[in-house]
């Protein structure tokens, strides 16, 4: 059986647009979580916390 070629070229698009969506959208979290990250070492209290997260792994 075969597709029609209109069929299929909107399918490709609508395959396209989905592709091209999803990696926008994975760029942008992506985007958000690195500057979480950074934010996140940039505070003052950064070695505080380090300690504490170590002492509470160890228990």
């Amino acid at each position: 059986m075969t597709l029609p070629k209109d069929l299929t070229d909107d399918i490709s698009d609508a395959v396209c647009r989905l592709i091209t969506a999803t990696s926008a959208l994975g760029y942008y979290i992506g985007l958000s979580d690195g500057a979480d990250m950074m934010n996140s070492l940039m505070q003052p209290n950064l070695p505080e916390r380090l300690l504490e997260a170590r002492g509470e792994l160890m228990e």
